[in-house]
């Protein structure tokens, strides 16, 4: 599970402003992503 998040969420291979998802959508998985790490 770990890893298949980590593939998918790459700011910076998709969006280095991060308005992929959305500004604020965007931010809370950056959250949680630093949790996870």
């Amino acid at each position: 599970m770990n890893f298949h998040t980590r593939k998918w969420i790459k700011p910076e291979d998709l969006n280095p402003n991060g308005t992929l998802f959305g500004g604020r959508y965007w931010n809370g998985l950056m959250r949680k992503q630093r949790f996870m790490l």
